[in-house]
């Protein structure tokens, strides 16, 4: 009879732990193939009006959801190092407002780094005229960087020095240009409106 008893209770403690450990290994599989609830998103694209050998524009996304995401825009040269890198609350950026989903983000970051393939930069860039504060456009006003002489925009324009402007909020365009290897402050551009 003591023999039973054992393997009775020898039983009932396996089925305890059988019941312990299954719900604990099924949630940890079921975590496994849950979707994160982050919203971590890349994207990548040669800056096509930029200097030979190409940089390269990078634009990422990371946050608790897309809806409260940080997005970063980073230009690196061809070895790699970054030439530089700034980061945007997503919400209030143009690009990534209103974006819900990974796959949204997804696209709207290959959106965002759409500006390094505009080849028309240098042609609409407004006049600055001698004698005025700055380049002069009524529809879209151009502010030069505080370090950008009237001298320095005309050779940058007149010499098509690379230039990339990306959005950088909801009314206005920031504009780099790379200038002795490295990517230099050039101006900012608003929207019409």
């Amino acid at each position: 009879m003591r023999f039973y008893v054992s393997l009775f209770r020898i039983a009932c403690l396996a089925a305890i732990a059988c019941v312990a450990v299954m719900p604990a290994h099924a949630a940890a599989r079921a975590s496994d193939s849950a979707p994160s609830p982050r919203c971590t998103a890349f994207a990548s694209a040669p800056w096509v009006n930029g200097p030979t050998p190409r940089l390269k524009l990078e634009a990422f996304s990371d946050g608790p959801s897309c809806a409260k995401a940080v997005a970063v825009i980073t230009i690196r040269n061809a070895a790699g190092s970054v030439l530089f890198s700034h980061s945007y609350i997503g919400e209030v950026l143009a690009p990534t407002s209103g974006v819900r989903t990974i796959v949204q983000m997804r696209a709207a970051l290959n959106s965002w780094l759409q500006a390094g393939r505009d080849r028309s930069i240098h042609a609409n860039l407004p006049n600055w005229v001698a004698g005025a504060d700055g380049p002069v456009d009524t529809e879209f006003p151009f502010m030069p960087d505080e370090t950008i002489t009237r001298a320095d925009y005309l050779a940058i324009k007149a010499n098509r020095t690379p230039i990339v402007c990306y959005v950088q909020g909801m009314e206005s365009l920031n504009c780099l240009v790379y200038r002795n290897g490295d990517m230099e402050p050039f101006g900012i551009q608003t929207f019409p409106g």
